[in-house]
């Protein structure tokens, strides 16, 4: 029997196969838009470990997803990845306007990158900091009701090279009269399977340069089962003002203005503020100070901290209970 969070079941054609979507379409930025990405110079990073399928149908797509969420589940050595090569145009146009339950997308014109999440873990591990985010804005005097931000879930973000899904993410909702407006997310969350620190690097990368900076905090899950840990690491925006003259050799896209770049000499290196390991019952500190993780408020609501504003803190008994280890379902 197939893994029930990604059933393969009959399509409208009749034919076994296709995979189970949700009734929304994905919510891209420019939604009428095509999505034509350049490839010169892609930051569209090919895990060495990923598996890859070359032009696949759907109904094959389905079983290696289920086969490597399975591996994962049993605990098993195995890459979260797949790759499509050279998908068709029917497939690309699936995928860009459907949400397949289980995975997360990086899309380009030449290739889609499946990343298939590890099973109950990452749902626990994603809803409880959801709830738990929640609760330290709303102790922050940022209560979701207010209206001062709200979630964006795992909606696509289409960058200058390629498109790419979080785990979570949140926009800040900015003052009538404010001049810095940008739909990017401010935070996002990624939860990952025993990722090198590399690859954990490049996703937090890729979010603060296709933003054009506007995102300033990537929050990263690193869950390892055997035995059970969660490293978690806040990455903050790269801060510096040394300038330089932009080319491609040595700038990024400035995805807010096609066709201009940002001197890499001004955004100066990514920066790790906290790292922390959080294990049965204890939370450890690898990096940083404190055992909390404490979100900026300048950076996460991209506005001035009013007088007496404190910063949105995410405690070490909130960790831990995001954190907590659940029993595999397929023991």
């Amino acid at each position: 029997m197939g893994d029930p969070r990604i059933p393969c079941y009959e399509n409208e054609a009749g034919k076994e196969g296709a995979m189970a979507t949700s009734e929304l379409p994905r919510d891209f930025l420019e939604p009428d838009s095509s999505m034509n990405l350049q490839s010169l110079g892609s930051d569209f990073h090919i895990p060495d470990e990923a598996k890859r399928l070359t032009r696949p149908t759907k109904k094959q797509i389905t079983r290696n997803i289920e086969e490597i969420a399975r591996e994962i589940d049993m605990n098993l050595e195995t890459s979260q990845y797949l790759l499509i090569i050279n998908p068709s145009d029917t497939l690309r146009t699936y995928f860009l306007n459907s949400r397949v339950g289980g995975v997360r997308l990086t899309i380009d014109d030449h290739n889609i990158l499946l990343r298939i999440m590890p099973g109950d873990q990452h749902e626990s591990v994603l809803s409880a900091f959801t709830i738990r985010f929640q609760d330290a804005m709303t102790t922050a005097g940022l209560p979701a009701q207010n209206r001062r931000w709200r979630p964006t879930g795992s909606s696509l973000r289409r960058g200058v090279y390629c498109g790419k899904e979080p785990d979570f993410s949140m926009v800040p909702i900015p003052h009538i009269l404010s001049t810095s407006v940008s739909i990017w997310p401010s935070l996002v969350i990624e939860v990952g399977m025993s990722q090198s620190h590399s690859s954990l690097k490049r996703d937090a990368q890729w979010w603060f340069e296709n933003s054009s900076h506007n995102t300033r905090l990537v929050l990263l899950f690193n869950i390892h089962k055997d035995p059970f840990w969660v490293d978690v690491e806040l990455w903050m925006a790269p801060t510096g003002t040394r300038p330089g003259l932009p080319t491609r050799q040595n700038a990024i896209p400035d995805s807010d203005h096609p066709g201009e770049f940002i001197p890499r000499e001004e955004l100066g290196p990514l920066s790790v503020s906290q790292a922390l390991r959080v294990t049965d019952g204890a939370v450890s500190q690898v990096n940083g100070q404190g055992l909390d993780i404490s979100l900026d408020y300048e950076l996460l609501m991209r506005e001035g901290r009013p007088t007496g504003q404190e910063d949105i803190v995410i405690t070490e008994e909130m960790l831990q209970w995001i954190c907590e280890e659940v029993p595999s379902s397929s023991g």
